[in-house]
């Protein structure tokens, strides 16, 4: 056999796989090199999809992470473009709702164009970006004294945790979904901060 990486004309016989190899002849043992090969290239296949399975599991993890995080810091950025919106309109209170602190359709500022575009606001009750879902309910009428931001993930893959915040822009968080947005602030309240 044709050594690949030296180019020697040599015989390799290995122990399945375990890279510790013996020059013999092929001639008195062509079937065991054969089977060896192949089973050689099974155990191949399986490292690669075990190793597989092991790192996208970490990846998962790693994205359920990074999407928990991402979902903490739009709270955050609500909270603030609430603080915002209660400045530029007192008389107002707070905004009831995402889309009012968003732009309107197609960009035109149907809202008050503090928040950009990013979240996708399609249902009324829930606006989603990326792995999370978000909503924004305001309480009071005609002016809105307080409000409850909640984040929720869109599936157990896409994060663990959901987070909820109301105008005193402390950030809590539950383990698990919510079905639907938080309405009042004293359920926000029962949350742990983070």
């Amino acid at each position: 056999m044709l050594c690949s990486n030296c180019g020697e004309n040599i015989d390799l016989r290995a122990d399945i796989c375990s890279g510790a190899a013996s020059a013999t002849t092929t001639q008195s043992s062509p079937h065991w090199f054969q089977r060896n090969r192949f089973l050689c290239l099974l155990a191949g296949i399986a490292a690669i999809i075990v190793g597989g399975c092991n790192s996208d599991k970490s990846n998962s993890l790693k994205s359920k992470s990074e999407n928990e995080t991402a979902a903490a810091a739009e709270v955050r950025a609500i909270d603030s473009t609430q603080t915002l919106y209660t400045t530029t309109y007192p008389a107002r209170g707070y905004a009831p709702n995402l889309d009012t602190l968003e732009p309107g359709p197609g960009a035109k500022c149907g809202g008050a164009c503090l928040l950009d575009r990013t979240l996708e606001c399609s249902n009324g009750t829930w606006c989603v970006k990326a792995a999370y879902k978000y909503s924004v309910v305001g309480i009071g009428s005609p002016e809105v004294k307080d409000y409850v931001i909640t984040a929720t993930p869109l599936n157990s893959d896409a994060g663990g945790r959901s987070f909820c915040s109301t105008e005193d822009s402390v950030i809590r968080v539950r383990a698990g979904a919510v079905s639907a947005p938080i309405t009042s602030a004293s359920e926000c309240s029962s949350w742990n901060p983070i």
